[in-house]
């Protein structure tokens, strides 16, 4: 949940959807949740929060996560709305763009791979 609405705060839906995506792209791309609670509470979101990101990748197991990817999950999950990429600059993100060696292509193919099995399931 975005911290706005954990907090209670007056809202806009796009930037807590932006927010919401972040997690779920964390989620199906390291297969555990990027923190617990939005809040200063919670270690990991807390590690956010001050952007403190070296610290936040080395407690959340992902020092080896590409910097793109790094980027665009830190632009995403970021504590002020205003701070959050629009979904244009989520769409022109490198590390959704990128392809090669060095483009997480293993990882991009792996969370494909869970929707498609998500939407199989479904359909059932």
């Amino acid at each position: 949940m975005a911290p706005e609405i954990a907090l209670g705060h007056k809202y806009h839906g796009y930037k807590a959807d932006i927010f919401s995506a972040g997690v779920i792209l964390f989620t199906l791309a390291r297969g555990i949740f990027p923190f617990m609670n939005s809040n200063k509470e919670d270690q990991f979101y807390n590690y956010l929060l001050k952007k403190k990101y070296p610290e936040y990748w080395a407690s959340v197991e992902a020092n080896d996560a590409s910097d793109e990817f790094k980027s665009l999950i830190q632009n995403l999950l970021a504590h002020n709305p205003e701070e959050r990429m629009t979904l244009e600059k989520l769409k022109a993100h490198p590390w959704l763009l990128k392809t090669g060696p060095s483009s997480d292509l293993e990882q991009k193919q792996k969370i494909a791979q869970k929707i498609m099995k998500q939407r199989e399931a479904r359909k059932l």
